[in-house]
């Protein structure tokens, strides 16, 4: 059996949001096929000490053209323990893991959850190390150079598919994949739109501030938001009655089994992204905007559970006259077996590394 090298920055295989969802996906399907050794760069640091380790990655990031949050989370060439050249394919999930296999100008396939440039102000927050590090240029220059450098490109957004095929050779968009298990349709007197997401995630917290104090007093019927995530219960916000806290879930069965919608007007990124799919995938509704539905589904026909709101006034419009649906039906394939077959097609294609004999 082929052998693949796994490169990440975070222990996803016990998923955790939306990006360690999609990570997670891609090694089971690539369980399947191929023997696969899992490197967790942070395991690996120089100094074990946080502080130590964060004070270090300041003064590389002072003196370096390599972006910061890329410095803080590889370690560097010490941290694999594994001969490049014994594996048919290495797999870099997250240009953040990039540094490892950079020093060894070995053929690798990136996964690119998002264009890291795009969500700079949100990765490093405090303005003046924004302007001192330039994080979105040096991001930019960063990724262009590690897609224009790898023998693939594995994305899940088919809009930032089309801007990576500027300067990458090879690039597919791969949705992920989902269990099939049964969901109980907790019924419900009630409309019930949902959120999921931690609050510490600033695009998540702008959303749903937004939604609780502008969009959902406006409704003019009997309805519940149930919201999910961890750090909500504790956020400051003036929840009306209306809204039911889950807090953190360790299965989000909990999550779609009570909603008929799922609220995703948030900023574009491969966490919305992947929640728009698990939704559909068991076949609860969905309210998103245009950029979103088009990351996934491109210029296309959508779903006809997915429905669009892109101004506050036609979010408005839709929580007060949308119904929810009788019965739940995916309309869209998430299944293993398919992305499974899109990636071993992919990584075919590549042509990289060596066949094990």
């Amino acid at each position: 059996m082929d052998k693949i090298l796994f490169i990440t920055t975070v222990e996803f295989r016990r998923p955790y949001n939306g990006g360690t969802m999609y990570s997670n996906a891609i090694f089971r399907c690539l369980e399947q096929a191929f023997d696969v050794d899992v490197v967790v760069l942070k395991d690996h640091r120089i100094f074990q000490n946080p502080k130590l380790h964060a004070l270090s990655s300041l003064i590389k990031g002072l003196i370096s053209r390599v972006p910061l949050n890329v410095i803080f989370h590889s370690s560097g060439i010490r941290a694999l323990r594994y001969n490049p050249t014994n594996y048919k394919h290495i797999v870099v999930d997250h240009i953040e893991a990039l540094g490892a296999i950079n020093a060894t100008d070995h053929p690798y396939v990136l996964i690119a959850h998002n264009l890291e440039y795009k969500l700079a102000t949100d990765k490093l927050r405090n303005r003046f190390t924004q302007t001192l590090f330039q994080l979105s240029d040096r991001l930019r220059a960063y990724e262009y150079k590690g897609f224009a450098n790898a023998k693939g490109v594995i994305c899940i957004s088919a809009s930032e598919a089309a801007e990576i095929s500027e300067v990458a050779h090879n690039v597919v968009q791969v949705l992920p994949s989902f269990p099939d298990r049964k969901l109980h349709n907790a019924k419900s007197e009630k409309i019930r739109f949902g959120f999921i997401g931690s609050a510490d995630w600033p695009p998540n917290a702008r959303t749903v501030g937004k939604l609780v104090s502008a969009i959902l007093p406006t409704a003019n019927r009997p309805m519940e938001f149930v919201l999910a995530g961890s750090g909500w219960a504790d956020f400051g916000l003036n929840y009306s009655e209306q809204t039911r806290i889950l807090g953190f879930v360790d299965d989000t069965k909990e999550f779609w089994e009570n909603i008929d919608y799922l609220l995703a007007p948030t900023e574009q990124g491969a966490g919305v992204n992947v929640k728009i799919c698990e939704a559909l995938h068991f076949g609860v509704g969905v309210i998103t905007n245009t950029e979103s539905a088009e990351a996934i589904f491109g210029t296309g026909a959508l779903p006809q559970n997915v429905f669009i709101a892109n101004t506050n006034k036609e979010l408005e419009k839709l929580l007060n006259q949308i119904e929810p649906f009788e019965t739940r039906v995916s309309h869209v394939e998430f299944s293993q077996t398919r992305m499974s077959d899109k990636l071993v097609a992919f990584l075919a294609a590549t042509g990289t590394g060596r066949s094990e004999s």
